[in-house]
């Protein structure tokens, strides 16, 4: 019964083909034990499991970067709740430098948030802080006022 080739020794045969400057002899069949390897002695299937290795490690960060989703924007609306209209307003204003010097002197618009508050807030991204205070307005506003 004949055996399905693997993902890697697929690889592994076609990179040997479509580059023979790298030592690899043609391989017939795929199931042979023969390995295809670089004229520097380095064994093809291990660079071709290094690369895939790595190219899987970076999906996986671009994965896990933060993003700016419903749920992260709505924790921070509700951190900025006892604000009042006028300071969200100038929350959405403030550029990055200015809203975090602002968090840590506890200047207006952040006067009237506790320490704790403003520590969570201190570490939050600055568009998360803009969008929240933005959520925040919208949620005020009478519902006439958001249909027009």
């Amino acid at each position: 019964m004949a055996q399905k080739e693997s993902r890697i020794a697929r690889i592994t045969r076609l990179t040997a083909e479509r580059f023979p400057s790298f030592g690899g002899a043609k391989i017939d069949n795929p199931f042979s034990p023969i390995q295809p390897v670089f004229a520097f002695g380095v064994d093809i299937e291990k660079v071709v499991r290094f690369v895939l290795s790595k190219r899987n490690a970076t999906e996986r960060a671009k994965r896990d970067k933060i993003g700016n989703d419903a749920r992260d924007i709505s924790y921070t609306s509700e951190l900025l709740k006892p604000l009042s209209s006028k300071a969200l307003g100038e929350i959405e204003r403030l550029g990055r430098n200015d809203a975090h010097r602002r968090l840590k002197e506890k200047i207006y618009p952040f006067s009237q948030l506790n320490y704790a508050t403003r520590e969570k807030l201190l570490h939050l991204p600055i568009s998360w802080l803009h969008e929240g205070a933005q959520w925040q307005l919208n949620t005020r506003k009478p519902a006439v006022l958001l249909l027009r």
